[in-house]
């Protein structure tokens, strides 16, 4: 059980990481530090834990920890007024 819950924790914690990656529009090696910070988790994780199962599930769970956080970040910047790149808001079509 309490390797589950180490999963759930690194999974949020790249989840974050990756979220952070993709709405920080500052370019230069800033913005990457969150891309290798989520790398770093990682690879830690992989280290302490052997079965495909459980890096399959962080994987996966920390892909949708990633779009539930840049979910919430977009809705809270639309409603507070926060810096949101516009990419984010578009509709789609022409």
């Amino acid at each position: 059980m309490t390797g589950i819950l180490k999963a759930g924790g690194y999974a949020v914690l790249a989840g974050v990481s990756l979220a952070a990656f993709t709405h920080n529009a500052g370019g230069g090696l800033f913005k990457y530090a969150f891309s290798l910070l989520a790398l770093v988790i990682a690879i830690r994780f992989f280290r302490s834990h052997d079965g495909l199962g459980i890096r399959i599930g962080f994987v996966l769970t920390a892909i949708v920890f990633s779009f539930i956080f840049s979910l919430m970040y977009s809705m809270l910047a639309l409603a507070y007024g926060w810096p949101l790149d516009p990419a984010f808001t578009e509709t789609g079509g022409p």
